[in-house]
């Protein structure tokens, strides 16, 4: 079933077409006889957002590699695009089969962010399924949550069949399992609310958070799908180790990600070969909660290291203490991009309270090294709102940052965010920060941080105030979330989205009274959550607190015993691996004299509303993944040599886009051909290849679907770029169904602006293609 629901005018009116259209390198299609379960991994958000999330990579290839289960994936469509999908009738797609999210099995949503309830619902009503659980029937699909909101999940309880508390990988094998055994709706809920992990509202059982007890039974995926447009991490991120034991009193994931898992070295290593040769992509990032707490890190920095610097190295932000000049030369020997540190407390008082466990000797002593090093970029991300702080935690923000910018000299960001006290932490009983004090921290910080060298970011309170009542909400808050939706809430993580009215209209329609979720919770009753075993003892988050109060340090358990948490019980434990040898995985290659080739592409079918950018990376990741060897430029950050043509306009196809890339050693034209025409995706095919020089082209060709007839008067012009450009300067031949359109002094004009100026046969860009190049001789 391929339904094709959106059409090239809706393509056309929409901004990043490139989100709705599918058909990506490494999608799984599968044959519809030989299906029998179909998943829909739907994510709250938009497609740069939900694409760059490893959950959702790690549960499309579980799901898709068991026999008769297709896993597709569903984002949340932009403003422009869901209003069209309302205005014509049409619900809510999958990419890979473009089938609705009606008739899909499953719908399993990622909740990773409570500003995205109100999206879930929104998605909900675009694919055409009853908000609440108690409304579905039999023909509905089941709707399941999963992510780390789901430790709370009491705001949202109405609107879920079933929710998922932990880690999924094993959870959906379990629930495809379920599916192949009945096709009764109510026998599979049933079935699966026993399964280990998964909760049914409403039901009188304790559920526990589920643990994968060893990564290495499930290798990360390495066949990454390669999106069509920029992504917020365009790159392979490989998971390599999952928890944390450091204690930071304030981290939920620290806790609710217990215990600390590594994936084995060479499990790593492997999974990274395969997905560079799978990908094409020039960028390796390792995840983990704490990077430089890798047993092997120094092994893998040295493995991954790249001698000509054509891929680079991203990991996420470092713990001061975690930073050495081994690791910082290894980063800093493949490119050069910005540092990012974590200090969150500016005070040694404050960073005992939360247990940071590093100080200000750590950070300076950091600072030297990625100095020497040669960063010229530096972030230090903050909180406010913390447990005991005081004026002299917020003044000390500013004291410390202009030391930083006086000893760095490099551009230095401070990012600073607001408190939030999450479930199952040690400061869940705490107060949240209210949006006022917020408000006056983020004014004083404004005044205080002028600086030449320093720039200051913040998250807006306003979300920071949202994100912690829902939280530590209850299920009252459900009517809330649905009202807010109903009010035109939707997106609300992104700031041109948020919609503070209807946030406000929602509370006062249900008498809600928001601020009170922000106060402190009592120790002796039950809060919201605790209906769920997180694993982590009370006692100890009790502990722990108090501890917090006294500036009382907690030692890291893998180093210096247990610290009593509760998590460790079996066979579920620390998994922690010791370094061994070095396996390089990029090797220098020999200088030769480079071959240029020019190879004839085409950018056909729903590529043509892929922006220039976007296609000359697809063009790139194909050459990579074809194993040619390319040549880069010199210098810290290479890239790739290519020079393309000029790109026809947004919504015009073209049968006629030349590339030169330059070849360390020569080859045949027609296997240059061959090899990069097998790894191109759908909508670019590889049409020609010489080995030549790329030529000056003078004009370009276009063809329409529909004649069209112009009136142009001598002297009319066009307007681009500022200046007026003679339409009969580049207007060199014309009739009822063709263009052909000069280029002088590097400028052209398109054809869209010349059908739109001086005719009346309303074409759109969509109808039109470039049929041929010329060049100059």
């Amino acid at each position: 079933m391929h339904m094709n629901p959106v059409d090239y005018r809706t393509l056309q009116s929409v901004a990043k077409p490139g989100r709705y259209i599918g058909g990506e390198i490494n999608e799984v299609v599968k044959p519809d006889h030989e299906v029998h379960t179909r998943f829909a991994l739907a994510f709250p958000d938009t497609y740069e957002i939900g694409m760059s999330h490893a959950g959702i990579k790690i549960l499309y290839h579980t799901l898709n590699s068991i026999p008769g289960v297709w896993a597709q994936r569903v984002f949340a469509p932009w403003h422009d695009m869901a209003d069209a999908l309302l205005e014509g009738g049409i619900g809510l797609y999958s990419l890979e089969e473009k089938r609705p999210l009606r008739l899909f099995d499953v719908v399993g949503f990622s909740l990773l962010y409570e500003l995205s309830y109100t999206t879930v619902l929104r998605m909900l009503k675009l694919g055409g399924i009853p908000l609440h659980a108690a409304e579905r029937k039999s023909g509905d699909p089941i709707v399941v949550a999963g992510g780390t909101c789901t430790v709370n999940p009491s705001p949202i309880l109405d609107f879920f069949d079933l929710i998922v508390i932990g880690e999924g990988e094993e959870v959906v094998e379990e629930m495809a399992a379920v599916c192949t055994k009945t096709r009764d709706r109510s026998e599979r809920i049933a079935a699966m609310a026993e399964i280990e992990g998964v909760y049914r509202p409403g039901a009188d059982t304790r559920p526990r958070r589920r643990i994968l007890k060893n990564l290495d039974s499930r290798p990360f995926p390495s066949r990454l799908v390669l999106p069509h447009v920029s992504i917020v991490h365009d790159r392979i991120g490989i998971e390599v180790a999952r928890g944390c034991t450091r204690g930071c009193r304030f981290c939920q994931a620290g806790m609710i990600y217990r215990p600390y898992r590594e994936r084995s070295f060479e499990s790593v290593m492997e999974t990274l070969g395969d997905a560079l040769a799978a990908t094409g992509y020039d960028t390796i990032a390792m995840l983990a909660l704490s990077i430089t707490d890798l047993s092997y890190i120094n092994t893998i920095m040295e493995s991954i290291s790249c001698p000509s610097r054509e891929v680079s190295i991203g990991i996420p932000s470092l713990r001061a203490e975690g930073i050495t000049k081994k690791v910082a030369d290894f980063i800093s020997s493949v490119r050069k991009p910005g540092f990012t540190m974590a200090p969150e407390a500016a005070t040694p008082r404050l960073r005992e309270v939360i247990n940071k466990g590093n100080t200000e000797e750590d950070l300076f002593r950091s600072l030297s090294i990625i100095k020497e090093m040669g960063w010229k970029s530096l972030k230090l991300y903050f909180m406010t709102g913390l447990p005991t702080e005081r004026d002299e935690d917020v003044e000390a923000i500013c004291t410390l940052s202009r030391a930083i910018a006086a000893q760095f000299r490099g551009n230095l960001t401070i990012s600073v965010s607001g408190f939030i006290p999450k479930p199952f932490t040690p400061f869940q009983w705490q107060e949240q920060i209210a949006p006022r004090a917020h408000e006056e921290v983020i004014k004083y910080l404004q005044a205080n941080l002028r600086h030449r060298n320093i720039t200051l970011r913040w998250q807006d309170p306003s979300l920071t105030f949202l994100e912690g009542i829902f939280s530590r909400g209850d299920e009252k808050l459900s009517r809330v979330v649905e009202a807010a939706e109903s009010a035109g809430a939707y997106l609300d993580g992104w700031g041109d989205s948020f919609n503070a009215r209807a946030w406000k209209d929602a509370f006062e329609k249900t008498g809600i009274e928001p601020l009170s979720y922000l106060a402190g919770r009592s120790r002796d009753h039950p809060l919201p959550w605790e209906f769920i075993d997180s694993r982590v003892e009370r006692s100890f988050l009790l502990g722990e607190e108090q501890r917090a109060m006294h500036g009382s340090p907690t030692s890291d358990c893998r180093s210096d015993g247990c610290t009593g948490c509760g998590v460790c019980t079996g066979d579920i434990s620390n998994i922690v691996y010791q370094e061994s040898a070095p396996q390089p995985l990029f090797h220098a290659s020999p200088g030769q004299e480079p071959a240029p080739y020019v190879v004839g592409l085409t950018k056909e079918d729903e590529l043509r509303f892929i922006s220039p950018r976007d296609y000359l990376e697809m063009v790139k990741r194909a050459i990579r993944r074809s194993g040619l060897k390319a040549v880069y430029t010199r210098g810290y950050s290479p890239a790739m040599k290519l020079s393309m043509t000029p790109p026809p306009a947004f919504g015009i196809a073209s049968l006629s886009e030349y590339v030169q890339l330059d070849l360390r050693e020569p080859l045949e034209p027609a296997e240059v051909l061959q090899r990069l025409g097998r790894c191109l995706p759908k909508g670019i095919r590889a049409v020609s290849c010489v080995q030549a020089r790329l030529g000056r082209p003078y004009a370009f060709v276009y063809r329409t679907q529909r004649p069209f007839s112009l009136n142009i008067e001598p002297g009319q012009t066009i307007e681009k770029g500022g200046k007026d450009l003679l339409v009969s300067d580049y207007l060199a031949y014309y009739d009822d169904s063709t263009m052909t359109i000069l280029i002088r002094d590097g400028r052209t004009i398109s054809p869209v602006a010349i059908l739109d100026a001086f005719s009346g046969d309303a074409l759109s860009a969509w109808e039109v293609t470039k049929v041929e190049t010329l060049f100059g001789k």
